[in-house]
């Protein structure tokens, strides 16, 4: 056996010993079953406490009350419905529109110059062209999303870049 691997063995022995030692020996003694319900008893209190500051802070600043007053607030319009439509209203595609949309995937966008091809379903596609098996016809492509429109329907499919 080399000078360096008797250096290593005895390294490692020394740790495990160290471990071993501080493990078993040298470790704090485990705490009762008492106590730990003593502990979460008195935390409870700090808890009580600490709210009953809170509530004080409140009355106590009557910006934080005015602030926490126009939080509870209802509000006006809903954030995610689109700007120009109410809650439960529809943007005017038909029921077939929106059935047909979620079987197409964007998953390609290819650019030369003026020109734009998209990859929808696995097919090439240009600006005009008609989506296989569909009759949707390709109004707009941009890299992050195509826009198709059929009849008086139009819908949007969305670039997956998985």
């Amino acid at each position: 056996m080399s000078t360096r691997e008797k250096i290593i063995l005895f390294m490692a022995l020394a740790a495990l010993v160290y471990g071993g030692l501080e493990w078993f020996v040298f470790s704090p003694e485990k705490p009762s079953p008492g106590s730990v319900t003593q502990k979460s008893g008195s935390s409870a209190e700090t808890v009580d406490k600490m709210m009953a500051k809170i509530m004080n802070m409140e009355i106590e600043h009557p910006h934080k009350k005015a602030m926490i007053e126009k939080i509870e607030t209802p509000w006006v319009r809903d954030p995610f419905v689109p700007p120009g439509l109410q809650a439960g209203q529809s943007n005017g595609e038909s029921e077939e529109a929106m059935s047909v949309l979620p079987n197409l995937v964007y998953s390609g966008f290819i650019s030369s110059g003026k020109h734009a091809m998209a990859i929808v379903n696995g097919m090439e596609y240009f600006t005009g062209d008609i989506i296989m098996d569909t009759g949707y016809r390709i109004t707009r492509i941009t890299p992050d999303k195509v826009v198709i429109q059929k009849d008086q329907n139009t819908g949007e499919i969305f670039f997956n870049g998985d």
